[in-house]
């Protein structure tokens, strides 16, 4: 990914969240969830060329689009008994909101921090990083990536001294 101040790549690992910055040996099980079968896809339909309006049946984005419609829905192929329920699984993060706000608020109080660096379009959290601006002086920057959104952070945020920033990815 790009670096949001300055040229040059930001590295990193995207892992799922198990333990709190705080009790790093206390392991939540509960985080993750799993279930079978597709969300329910939208396509943008500005995005799709019109070759592929006119070869439906051979459009890799219009054959998902139909497959995920419907929760059972079978294949597409002549003779193929496969769903979309049984030949899909989607593993979903939970807790991240509360477990990235107690992260911030034990961040932020910890004296050899000097700063803390939040990236996150999630107004979940917003509670969390106003009550760590009012309990502590250091500098805190929230980097988002929804310019849409960015009047709205701005005047929940900005006002109580949190900089802002926007990264486009």
């Amino acid at each position: 990914m790009r670096h949001p101040k300055t040229s040059g790549i930001l590295c990193g690992d995207i892992v799922f969240a198990t333990s709190l910055l705080s009790l790093p040996s206390l392991i939540w099980q509960n985080t993750r969830k799993k279930r079978s079968g597709l969300p329910r896809l939208r396509l943008d339909r500005a995005m799709v060329s019109s070759i592929c309006d006119t070869n439906k049946d051979r459009c890799p984005i219009k054959i998902l689009e139909k497959f995920s419609k419907k929760r059972g829905k079978l294949c597409p192929v002549n003779g193929c008994t496969v769903t979309n329920s049984t030949a899909f699984t989607i593993i979903e993060q939970k807790m991240v909101d509360t477990m990235l706000s107690c992260d911030i608020l034990f961040i932020s109080d910890q004296p050899q921090v000097s700063s803390v660096i939040i990236m996150s379009d999630d107004f979940d959290i917003h509670p969390a990083i106003a009550l760590a601006s009012v309990k502590t002086s250091k500098d805190i920057l929230l980097v988002h990536n929804k310019p849409s959104q960015a009047t709205i952070i701005a005047q929940s945020l900005s006002g109580m001294g949190i900089r802002l920033r926007e990264w486009r990815i």
